[in-house]
């Protein structure tokens, strides 16, 4: 949304959004997300080509405008000695604060996770996806950011202070000396932005499709119907779109509370991966499954999950921060309450509805399919694959 706002005002001098106009053109992204998710969904693998395309492609050129387009680039003192930082935070944290919301939007290992069942040998493939991801995403924008600083480093005062709801706009518009071209990259950006958000609502639609399996959530088993045909949740799909409607009548009220709720998201994000590492500790990995591809040796393992636990409280504590030093109740970040309530309505939600109707046998019985993870021993679904053997030999 703030591409399309930041390319009205960049090709209309002096324009600006007033809240329903705000509100409306959330409504528009929102139902061009849903629609590219719900008809290309069967088509993932297309989509991915021509993503991934697209992305080098935009980012190239955004590297050519960047650096072959001001007259002259800012000096390599600017760049690498004087750094301004204007936040009130130590300089480590400034530097953290700053790279984790594009770090956090741009390379969430999640993604890929969610779409473990619809990739051949996941355990292969999702290991390599990751690792590819991971390295890509640090390089790529470790690269941006520095042409970044030589392109616009000398006139970083513009950036900050104009009044486009993207600084991205006014960095093309300064580099490439025209608005018919800072333009342009913003339309591209937005295109490249639409797939994306379509591609991260496909994944977040089957992290939801995997706990409705389990009936763990209320209207679990509706929830749970999977259209072959375009091979995705639909109802899941029209659930998140429901969602998002109602969210974007939080513009009409507050221009933030969006922005707190979905910063609230991102934090949720990494938590999320707690579950997961502390219970891998916990049983000493006595439950990881033993035929991947890829394997440490269990002190390792366990030294590096134990790590990892310490680095996603780390990582969930800085993308709770305000942007600046000292906190005041008008800098304040509120997606660290936002977070803490969604937490404890999960924990409440559990122990009311999901810990009597938590069910494995259909997880089990619908990902007992070729190139799906092995089931370890000891878990209960090796003595439900078993009973159901039985059943039909009888």
């Amino acid at each position: 949304m703030p591409l399309i706002t930041t390319t009205a005002q960049i090709l209309n001098p002096g324009w600006a959004p007033k809240t329903w106009h705000n509100f409306l053109l959330y409504q528009v992204v929102t139902a061009m997300i849903t629609l590219t998710c719900l008809k290309g969904s069967r088509w993932l693998e297309r989509l991915a080509y021509i993503g991934g395309f697209a992305l080098f492609a935009l980012f190239f050129t955004v590297i050519g405008v960047v650096l072959g387009g001001p007259d002259e680039l800012a000096s390599h003192e600017i760049v690498w000695q004087k750094i301004e930082n204007g936040t009130g935070w130590p300089f480590g944290l400034a530097v953290l604060l700053g790279a984790s919301s594009p770090l956090a939007g741009y390379g969430p290992t999640h993604w890929m996770l969610n779409m473990a069942d619809d990739v051949h040998d996941p355990r292969r493939t999702i290991p390599l996806a990751i690792l590819a991801q991971q390295v890509g995403s640090v390089s790529t924008l470790f690269v941006l950011f520095i042409a970044l600083g030589y392109g616009v480093g000398a006139d970083w005062a513009s950036i900050v202070t104009t009044p486009y709801r993207s600084p991205i706009g006014a960095i093309f518009e300064i580099c490439s000396g025209s608005k018919a071209a800072a333009a342009s990259l913003v339309v591209l950006m937005f295109v490249l932005a639409i797939l994306t958000a379509a591609s991260y609502t496909s994944a977040a639609a089957r992290l939801v499709y995997g706990f409705a399996q389990s009936k763990a959530i209320p209207g679990g088993h509706w929830l749970a119907q999977y259209n072959e045909k375009d091979q995705i949740p639909r109802q899941i799909i029209y659930v998140i779109y429901g969602t998002n409607v109602i969210l974007g009548f939080t513009l009409l009220g507050s221009s933030s509370g969006l922005a707190t709720l979905v910063g609230a998201a991102t934090a949720m994000f990494s938590i999320g991966y707690l579950p997961m590492f502390v219970g891998y500790v916990l049983t000493r990995g006595r439950y990881m499954v033993k035929t991947g591809w890829f394997k440490l040796p269990r002190w390792l393992s366990l030294a590096v999950a134990t790590f990892n636990i310490f680095s996603v409280l780390a990582q969930s504590v800085v993308l709770c921060l305000p942007p600046v030093n000292p906190i005041t109740p008008e800098n304040m970040n509120w997606a660290s309450v936002i977070s803490g309530f969604f937490l404890l309505a999960l924990a409440v939600l559990y122990w009311v509805y999901a810990r009597e109707r938590y069910q494995l046998t259909d997880i089990i019985l619908s990902v007992d399919q070729g190139g799906s993870p092995d089931i370890p021993d000891g878990l209960p679904g090796k003595t439900i694959e078993a009973s159901n053997q039985e059943q039909k030999v009888e």
